[in-house]
Formats: structure tokens, C-alpha cells, sequence
């Protein structure tokens, strides 16, 4: 055999153990290739589903979610009220959770923590949720806060989170809010329960709150009687909030000035006699 033969034989003998070799292995390269030789697919681990905030933020009040996020702070004695929007994820047609607010002082300090508990039923793969948080203000130092909302799914164990910042002022004061008679029955009756509607106006350039305990209610012209009565609303600055009173009776009839001391505000209004 001359050495061209040779070395084309030697060739082809290399050739085939080395594909006997690569036949006989059981890993695949790069994972693209099977032994065989066919194209497979690359496996990848996907994550558990996990909780998403939608949206976060301060409320006016419990459970009105309609004003979340209207106001960044609130005056000193009136709640801190942290409203939160999520999607929780599901499994076997429930969704099991737990939505929670953790309050910290600007030193980083926890001061408070309410928990929301959630096993509700799902038809899909999440379901989307609300929660409020309330705190109470009235020995907190004035200045900055934050929230730090955790929302977490039993059914997976993972969780989120988010920060709401919040700043904790004065109360508003006399010239600062407007008070006004939003709704009052026609018919309101001495002697009578009837029901009304008072409206504050914010008419600062802050977001703040009315504080109050004791308002004064007389007969125009007659010395006012006090009345312990609280009210703890948070107004945006340049904005408006109402709240209702209800089963009101004052047994004389008459015009009548409902007066907040503090905010150097009043109203008036009038009783029909009962009727007979």
C-alpha cells in the first residue's frame, strides 16, 4: 500500500470511531440536539406566579377607593388611611393570601402593622383585590412617613411589595376651611329624626384635615349648647369632602347655628314644629 492509500484508509478508520463516539453519547449539545440526532426543544424553568400591585396610595377615607391617592399627607389626629389595588394569583379555584401595611417613621422605625387575610374563590388564574390599612395619628410626631405594602400568595408563597410616602401635618385651622350645608330634608321637623349632610372645603394650599371634637349647636340669638362630636376628615388642598349626620333630633323648632370653634365656621338651620 503506497502512503496516499494509507493515509486515506487511516482517514476513514478516525472517521468512523469518531462517530461511533458521538453516537454513543447520552448528552445532548447545547441542548438543541437529541441522541438521535432530531432537534429538541430547550427546557426552561418558569417562576411561580406571583402577586402585582396595581396601584397604591393614601385614601380620604376607610374604603373609599375612589380618592386613592388624592391627598400625600394628612393633618395630625385624623387616620392614615393606605388604600391598595393587587392581583392575586389562583389555584385550584381559590386564591389564598395575605395583603399587608407596615408603617415607618423617617428613622426607619416601625411604628404599626395591619394585615388583611384573603381565601376567596377563583374562576381564573388571579383575581384582583382591594384592602385599606388605618392608623391612628394623634401621638405621632409631625413630618414624614412611609408605607411599605406586602402582598402574599399562600397558593404559590411568593409575594410583592410597594412604598407609599405619606407626610403627617398640622390640622387645618380657623380661615383655612369653608363650611357649607350639602344636603338638608325640606321637611326636617322639630322633635324628628331627619338626616343631613355637611360639607367642608379645603381652602388651603395643603392637603390636611379637620380635627375636632366639640362643636356648638343653639337656637340664633340664644346661648349654644356643646356637643361632643368628633369629626377626623382629611381634605385636599383646594378640594371638598361631605359627611353625613344622621338621626339628628332637636326637639324645638327653629333656626339653628351648628358652629366648629376651632375652624371659626358655622352654618344655619331652620325646623319645622311637629307635626300634630
Amino acid at each position: 500500500m503506497d502512503r496516499r492509500t494509507y493515509l486515506t484508509a487511516l482517514g476513514a478508520t478516525v472517521a468512523a470511531v469518531s462517530g461511533c463516539s458521538e453516537g454513543n453519547s447520552t448528552e445532548t449539545p447545547d441542548g438543541d440536539t437529541a441522541a438521535d440526532g432530531t432537534p429538541t426543544e430547550r427546557e426552561t424553568s418558569q417562576p411561580d406566579p406571583a402577586p402585582t400591585v396595581t396601584d397604591a396610595g393614601l385614601l380620604l377615607d376607610r374604603g373609599e377607593y375612589d380618592s386613592l391617592g388624592d391627598v400625600d399627607s394628612v393633618g395630625r389626629g385624623a387616620p392614615l388611611v393606605v388604600g391598595v389595588e393587587y392581583d392575586l394569583p389562583a389555584s385550584g379555584g381559590s386564591a389564598r393570601g395575605l395583603a399587608e401595611a407596615r408603617i415607618f417613621d423617617a428613622d426607619g422605625t416601625r411604628l404599626d402593622t395591619s394585615t388583611n387575610e384573603v381565601d376567596v374563590v377563583a374562576d381564573g388564574d388571579s383575581v384582583s383585590r382591594r384592602a385599606w390599612f388605618s392608623f391612628g395619628t394623634a401621638d405621632w410626631e409631625l413630618g414624614s412617613y412611609t408605607a411599605e405594602v406586602v402582598v402574599n400568595s399562600e397558593n404559590y408563597g411568593t409575594s410583592t411589595s410597594t412604598e407609599v410616602a405619606a407626610e403627617l401635618v398640622e390640622p387645618l385651622g380657623e380661615g383655612e376651611v369653608e363650611m357649607a350645608i350639602a344636603e338638608f330634608p325640606d321637611d326636617a321637623a322639630a322633635a324628628e329624626e331627619f338626616d343631613w349632610t355637611l360639607e367642608f372645603r379645603n381652602l388651603s394650599d395643603r392637603d390636611s384635615s379637620v380635627v375636632t371634637d366639640t362643636v356648638t349647636v343653639g337656637p340664633v340669638g340664644a346661648d349654644p349648647v356643646d356637643l361632643d362630636i368628633s369629626y377626623r376628615e382629611t381634605v385636599p388642598a383646594g378640594g371638598a369632602t361631605q359627611v353625613e349626620r344622621a338621626a339628628v333630633r332637636i326637639n324645638y323648632p327653629g333656626t339653628y347655628t351648628y358652629r366648629i370653634d376651632a375652624l371659626d365656621a358655622e352654618v344655619s338651620f331652620t325646623l319645622q314644629p311637629p307635626e300634630e
